[in-house]
């Protein structure tokens, strides 16, 4: 028999965090903080949709950690979806 979780799985972009370190870095608009992770700025403003957000794909993910590498997934992503103590067996 196989265990479900309440909700799917899903990572989700700490945008406060992110946006944090970014304007350390000294990108302060959408603009440059596309550019400089060599995403568009349309996937951009879709992942920071605090109404409707799209999850974070690969190519975002390692853009972020190769600009930060001092940083680690957990600064900038989290999973949710999960329930504690429940997993998917076969």
């Amino acid at each position: 028999m196989r265990a479900t979780t309440d909700a799917t799985p899903a990572i989700r972009l700490r945008i406060d965090r992110f946006l944090g370190v970014a304007r350390k870095q000294g990108w302060t608009t959408a603009a440059e903080i596309s550019q400089a992770l060599g995403i568009s700025a349309g996937n951009l403003s879709r992942l920071f949709n605090r109404d409707h957000p799209q999850q974070p794909g690969t190519t975002f993910i390692a853009a972020v950690l190769a600009a930060f590498p001092q940083h680690k997934f957990e600064d900038f992503f989290e999973v949710t979806g999960r329930t504690p103590g429940r997993t998917d067996a076969a």
